[in-house]
């Protein structure tokens, strides 16, 4: 028997730890709703770990914008009692009233618009 296996297992259970004081540490840096929220998260799923890429992407939003505006959709997001991203990230958009907050008009003078197909009549 190898004991490459165990040595593995216990490597990953000491990442995993770790990882969830990380994220739990990660939404305290935006406010008592927000962490409040990543805690409500992890708590919704049978083993925390299957949390992680939901909170990951809840805080990577969190970079992108006011930590006051953060714990407002995190408090929304907890009133509603929605515990997923897809979800969070509707809220999110709502809140900041853009579809796509990244989505920009293209300037460019090779773009054809709409009047070469024919649509800006």
């Amino acid at each position: 028997m190898s004991l490459l296996p165990n040595i593995c297992l216990k490597i990953i259970a000491l990442f995993l730890n770790g990882a969830y004081d990380r994220f739990i540490s990660w939404a305290s840096s935006f406010g008592e709703q927000t962490e409040a929220y990543i805690r409500f998260i992890m708590s919704k799923r049978e083993h925390p770990e299957q949390a992680y890429k939901t909170c990951a992407g809840i805080l990577n939003i969190g970079k992108k914008i006011p930590k006051e505006s953060m714990e407002q959709i995190c408090k929304m997001a907890l009133d509603t009692n929605i515990y997923s991203f897809k979800y969070f990230d509707a809220i999110f958009k709502k809140y900041v009233g853009v579809d796509h907050p990244s989505a920009k008009p293209i300037d460019n003078p090779n773009v054809r618009g709409a009047e070469y197909y024919g649509g800006g009549k």
